[in-house]
């Protein structure tokens, strides 16, 4: 089974100067692209339908560029705790990379999910 990692796109839809993606495609055999589509973001305290196009939108984007490159982006819906670890055992991934966020939200996401 090859080296496999995880890159866990949240708040940082690029793959330009991205810097998680960076170092998992510089040390790992294979990396899978994912997003995880949480409706608690979407639909939250302060849903915005602008907010979500926006979104999809940006992701599709991020698709096509990985796509370009020979790669594809792995979208779950659900709650990154529950979907990261289903990815994890599907793939066999041994490493998640990510980029920081220091938003309430984010950081007990964070927690949840280690």
């Amino acid at each position: 089974m090859p080296d496999c990692a995880l890159v866990w796109f949240r708040r940082d839809l690029r793959i330009h100067d991205n810097p998680a993606l960076s170092v998992a495609r510089g040390a790992h055999e294979e990396v899978v692209p994912v997003f995880v589509l949480d409706r608690r973001l979407i639909a939250g305290a302060y849903p915005s339908g602008a907010r979500t196009a926006f979104l999809l939108e940006s992701l599709e984007e991020l698709r096509d560029a990985l796509r370009a490159r020979g790669g594809d982006l792995v979208v779950r819906e659900g709650r990154p705790e529950e979907e990261l670890p289903r990815l994890v055992q599907a793939t066999g991934a041994r490493h998640l990379y990510f980029a920081k966020d220091v938003t309430p939200f984010a950081t007990g996401r964070d927690r949840r999910v280690a």
